[in-house]
């Protein structure tokens, strides 16, 4: 089987804590370790700026830095780039501290094997994979409900009248100018059966057509009877089926737009 090839950055200012670990790292049966050794810490924030890695391997204490702030200067060059800590083999509490940090995880020194060193890089890049996916669905989600927000203000500021109906007619959504119509809200209607709300719009029946046939229907110029004290109105009106991925309609969008003014100012006034 080929080995999946791993780019690494060792930031180890000790040569046999280092041999240790590219021994330790050699011995991977699935893992082909592409290891590159920093002794310094500006010497592997150098590496970091001209290479490309997969993951970083640091010690937290060096010679030109010590400790969290050693982690701190990484990140800051990291791009990304997964981080396992090292940390002297009493001094858990620092790991854990570098976890909370932003390092993915830690190992304390001369308590680790083969298997563990490994087995803690793989974790820490595919935790890191996972954060930044995650980063990236909050950073999606946060915009399609910035966009649902947006066109949620349209919708009910909009003189058009819109309503989404289920399988069922019942309203799922309806926007304020069509609740108005109905003398009521959009929260009080929701889950109402349009035509218990609305009996003189449209007939049942041509909405089952609309979601036997799957296309759309549109009319102009088209008179309803709301309501008995009603002004006579016109209406151009559209009925759009929305499908799911096998085809099937499962919502209907309704749409009136008052064409009243127009239609008036071409009917001759009686003498």
């Amino acid at each position: 089987m080929k080995k999946k090839i791993v780019h690494l950055l060792m930031i180890e200012d000790s040569f046999g804590d280092a041999r240790l670990i590219y021994e330790m790292l050699r011995d991977s049966s699935t893992i082909d370790f592409k290891i590159e050794q920093a002794f310094r810490l500006h010497s592997g924030i150098e590496m970091l700026r001209n290479k490309e890695f997969d993951i970083v391997l640091l010690d937290l204490a060096l010679p030109d830095s010590f400790g969290l702030d050693t982690l701190k200067s990484i990140i800051a060059e990291a791009r990304g780039i997964p981080i396992v800590v090292m940390t002297s083999n009493d001094d858990e509490e620092l790991g854990i501290k570098a976890v909370h940090l932003g390092a993915q995880d830690y190992i304390m020194k001369l308590q680790y094997d083969s298997y563990s060193l490994v087995k803690a890089i793989c974790f820490a890049i595919e935790r890191k994979q996972n954060e930044e996916l995650l980063a990236y669905q909050t950073k999606l989600l946060d915009k399609v409900n910035e966009n649902v927000t947006l066109l949620e203000t349209i919708i009910d500021n909009t003189n058009t009248l819109l309503a989404c109906l289920d399988e069922n007619f019942d309203l799922i959504k309806i926007n304020r100018a069509f609740a108005n119509l109905g003398k009521s809200t959009p929260e009080l209607l929701q889950g109402k059966n349009f035509f218990k709300i609305f009996p003189g719009i449209i007939t049942e029946e041509l909405l089952r057509k609309v979601v036997k046939s799957g296309n759309p229907y549109a009319d102009c110029s088209t008179t309803f009877d709301f309501c008995e004290d009603a002004e006579r109105k016109y209406w151009d009106w559209r009925l759009v089926p929305i499908k799911d991925s096998t085809g099937k309609t499962i919502r209907l969008v309704l749409s009136l737009q008052d064409v009243t003014n127009g239609i008036n100012e071409h009917i001759p006034i009686a003498e």
